[in-house]
């Protein structure tokens, strides 16, 4: 091979070799910004999460209190919630998908109504009060709800509300 054509060959390997290098640095570049951007994302959905949980812990606090007020002993409480708790894991897998009740399902107290129920006002100030100066009646709306009505809706329909 004539030396010409090595110094060529040779020429166009470094040069190969150093735009593989450089595609190399931009993908891994890429990827940090990615991890950044996915780690910060997953950052605010944990302090979502976190403020929903502190925010459902103050009104549990709250209705413990209104309850010990109406002389509901502490030890009926969490009877309460163990029976409800153990009804509702039995009752799972019987239970439709559908988590906000239709217009056409809905009653001033859905039968059955195992403490999976809140009312429609209740679930609208508690999602207001996690989005910050959202509408009470654009909320009721969202769930279906006429503004002043007895309705009830799912529980998960709340968290589904929170997720928007």
């Amino acid at each position: 091979m004539p030396p010409s054509r090595a110094a060529d060959l040779n020429a166009r390997n470094r040069q190969s070799q150093r735009d593989s290098r450089s595609r190399r640095k931009e993908y891994v570049k890429t990827l940090e910004e990615k991890l950044r951007a996915l780690e910060a994302q997953g950052i605010r959905a944990t302090q979502d999460v976190q403020k929903a949980a502190r925010y459902v812990a103050a009104e549990n606090t709250l209705l413990r209190s209104l309850l010990a007020l109406k002389g509901v002993k502490e030890s009926e409480i969490v009877h309460f919630i163990e029976t409800a708790r153990s009804a509702s894991i039995s009752k799972a897998s019987e239970q439709s998908s559908s988590p906000i009740t239709t217009a056409a399902s809905r009653t001033s107290t859905p039968s059955g109504d195992d403490g999976q129920y809140t009312s429609c006002i209740a679930a609208a100030r508690i999602v207001a009060g996690m989005r910050n100066n959202f509408s009470i009646r654009d909320i009721q709306a969202e769930f279906g709800c006429e503004p002043e009505s007895e309705c009830m809706v799912k529980n998960t329909s709340i968290f589904d509300a929170l997720d928007k």
